[in-house]
């Protein structure tokens, strides 16, 4: 008999909070190896390094994973979690050779890699080309506003206005792509999945994981190479990078401790907000250019009316490298940083904020400006809502 039954399909709100809960409490407990990456700030692991800051894997850094998912296809993740996940693979395969393991499940047998390392550029460059695109065809098609926006510096400021209308779950720097749900956990170089499953239906991983024959083994095995099983979906493998067993592959690299994986192998990404954003917005407002190139100017006399055509002129590289440069994004990135961690700046200490910037950024260079910038905020996300520094002055606040 089924005893999970959770699923995004489930009718009733009150019934799948149930079934979920019994899942989280009852699913793969007392095993060391399972963790629950949903809980706090674990659900940035990979994507977040040890000062707060969201990162991405370099380019260079990741190479090929062997899989026989689908032949041909490369699957990529960061050099120490391939060799964990050869001798991860090879322990199974040794196991059913002695009969240990059965030939024919069709997950926990001979293991295979379904997915892998994903760019999250390019899965951001994607997510916010559909955000301006629907704010060209939407926002800009409505007349009054379309002829609000004559030049670049007005349609940067109404796509922010766009924006605050679509929500704080539409974020627009990368930054906060890759701290939000339209990220995922794949795009960190050490998240590998074993089995093409829905992880939304708990019958599947009751079925497949959690009363499989082989669990115990799979368990154990990740934990003696070094990855944690995710609770939500234990066919998704992650590699421990705090594990005593990790320790053994990454002496291979040279790389003693956490910081130096995230010095060696991640970019910040607060250093790619201010190169990615300027670049989409200028293909996007091109794009509205070629869609509606002027504008009709109407001067209204007593006896006649004139009609002018005014034309929008697009941006090419050299323009917006000059005329809108670094001094012109700094207070726009402000801005929108405050809004995608929820207002955390009153607007007096916003303007503050972008002087302090702006001084940076005159008397030193760019890259101190925007690393301000990025402390500002790095900090009071550290003690934002649903943290673990949240949740412990919680507790702290019970006690007393």
């Amino acid at each position: 008999m089924t005893k999970y039954k959770g699923k995004n399909k489930n009718k009733s709100i009150k019934n799948q909070t149930i079934f979920r809960a019994k899942y989280l409490v009852n699913a793969l407990k007392g095993h060391d190896s399972v963790t629950n990456f949903n809980f706090s700030e674990r659900n940035y692991y990979g994507r977040v390094d040890l000062d707060d800051d969201p990162v991405i894997p370099k380019e260079g850094s990741l190479v090929p994973l062997a899989s026989d998912a689908l032949p041909g296809e490369i699957k990529m993740v960061l050099p120490f979690v391939r060799d964990m996940f050869q001798d991860f693979r090879s322990k199974f395969q040794q196991a059913m050779r002695i009969g240990k393991l059965p030939l024919d499940d069709p997950f926990l047998s001979d293991i295979v890699a379904h997915k892998a390392y994903q760019n999250p550029v390019r899965i951001y460059n994607l997510y916010i080309a559909e955000v301006v695109e629907s704010y060209n065809n939407e926002y800009l098609s409505i007349i009054d506003n379309a002829r609000k926006v004559m030049n670049f510096n007005d349609y940067v400021k109404h796509f922010i206005r766009f924006i605050k209308i679509l929500g704080k779950n539409f974020p627009v720097t990368l930054t906060a792509f890759q701290k939000s749900q339209r990220s995922n956990v794949f795009t960190d170089g050490l998240t590998i999945n074993i089995a093409n499953l829905d992880c939304s239906d708990d019958e599947l991983k009751e079925a497949f994981f959690v009363n499989n024959f082989c669990i115990n083994f799979f368990l154990n095995a990740a934990k003696q190479y070094g990855f944690a099983v995710t609770k939500n979906a234990p066919w998704i493998l992650v590699a421990d990078l705090a594990s005593v067993s990790t320790q053994l592959y990454l002496k291979k690299y040279n790389l003693p401790t956490v910081r130096k994986i995230f010095d060696n192998y991640y970019t910040k990404t607060y250093t790619l907000d201010l190169t990615l954003l300027p670049s989409i917005l200028q293909r996007g407002y091109n794009s509205f250019c070629d869609v509606r190139k002027y504008e009709k100017d109407f001067i209204i006399c007593k006896k006649y009316t004139n009609a002018n055509n005014v034309y929008r002129q697009k941006v090419n590289n050299s323009t917006l490298n000059i005329k809108y440069n670094l001094n012109y994004w700094l207070p726009i990135y402000i801005n929108i940083r405050n809004y995608e961690e929820k207002m955390t700046y009153t607007e007096p200490e916003i303007f503050r904020m972008i002087q302090k910037a702006l001084s940076f950024q005159n008397l030193l260079d760019d890259k101190r400006a925007i690393r301000y910038v990025n402390e500002q905020f790095r900090v009071k996300h550290k003690f934002a809502e649903g943290g673990v520094a949240y949740y412990a002055e919680r507790f702290k606040k019970r006690r007393e």
